[in-house]
């Protein structure tokens, strides 16, 4: 029912707000964890991270020091995101890692605003749009 409700909300914010896809360039501001009820947040952890969403389906992404690519998918508001090419110039620090590491595993997404965010069961990324 929990997860019922959450889908819910997410077509429901989405068609209220128009915008069928995410767009941009956007900012990692936290990593939420609901089985250990965990956030991480990216205030001090993370100088210049995030990702932008090309028309194309392609994705560019900047960590705390390394680049990645990867391309998307979008069918109403799942999302299949399949990461690429990553550079490996020095060790991220770890919510670098985990970021590359969770954005393949989201299936739904949610715009409001200038937040997006990225789900999938137990786990969400909320990411700000850059402007």
């Amino acid at each position: 029912m929990k997860r019922l409700s959450i889908i819910f909300f997410i077509i429901s914010n989405s068609i209220l707000y128009g915008q069928t896809k995410p767009q941009g360039s956007y900012k990692l501001i936290a990593i939420k964890d609901f089985i250990s009820n965990h956030t991480d947040t990216t205030s001090q952890q993370i100088s210049g991270g995030g990702i932008t969403f090309k028309s194309d389906t392609t994705i560019l992404g900047s960590m705390s020091i390394n680049s990645f690519m990867a391309s998307y998918h979008v069918n109403q508001n799942n999302i299949k995101i399949k990461t690429g090419a990553y550079t490996k110039i020095c060790c991220d620090n770890n919510l670098s890692g985990q970021f590359y590491r969770e954005l393949g595993q989201m299936e739904n997404f949610l715009i409001s605003g200038d937040s997006l965010i990225l789900t999938r069961p137990n786990k969400n990324l909320y990411l700000l749009k850059i402007k």
